[in-house]
C-alpha cells in the first residue's frame, strides 16, 4: 500500500472510474489506482472534490490537509480502519513497561544521535569533536 502526497500549489484532486487523478490547469498530472492506495497528505493550495472525498473513505483511505509549511490542518476519516490488528498489537505494547521503556528509549537515542550529528555537521571545519563529549 502507499501514501499520495498532493504538494502542488493549485493541484485538483478528483475521481476518475477506479481511480484518483490529480490535474492543474485542466492537465493530468497523476493517475493513482484506489487499490494501491493507503492515504492521502494535502499540503497548501490544493483542492479535492466532493466525489473524490467520498470515493476515498468509502474505501477506507484517510485524508489529512496540511499547510503549504507542513502544519496539521485536520484529518478526514474513514469508519473503516485498515489497521485494526496493528492497533490490537500496539494496545498489547503498551500493556507491558518493559516494551513501553524500549521504545522511549530507542526514540531518545535516536533524538541524541541526530542532534550530535546536526552538531558534528554545523561545527565540521571548527574542529569540534562531539566523540569526545558524549559516549553510550
Amino acid at each position: 500500500m502507499s501514501a499520495l502526497y498532493i504538494k502542488e500549489q493549485g493541484a485538483y484532486l478528483r475521481k476518475s472510474g477506479e481511480t484518483v487523478e490529480v490535474t492543474k490547469a485542466r492537465q493530468r498530472l497523476l493517475t493513482f489506482p484506489m487499490a494501491n492506495l493507503d492515504g492521502v497528505s494535502i499540503f497548501g493550495n490544493v483542492q479535492i472534490s466532493t466525489q473524490a472525498l467520498a470515493f476515498l473513505l468509502e474505501n477506507g483511505v484517510d485524508v489529512s490537509i496540511f499547510s503549504r509549511n507542513g502544519t496539521l490542518v485536520g484529518q478526514v476519516l474513514s469508519d473503516k480502519s485498515k489497521n485494526i490488528f496493528l492497533r490490537l498489537a500496539q494496545y498489547d505494547a503498551y500493556q507491558d513497561m518493559e516494551i513501553r521503556l524500549g521504545i522511549a528509549r530507542s526514540i531518545i537515542h535516536g533524538k541524541i544521535e541526530n542532534q550530535m550529528r546536526l552538531v558534528k555537521h554545523v561545527r565540521y571545519g571548527d574542529g569540534f569533536s562531539p566523540g569526545k563529549y558524549w559516549s553510550r
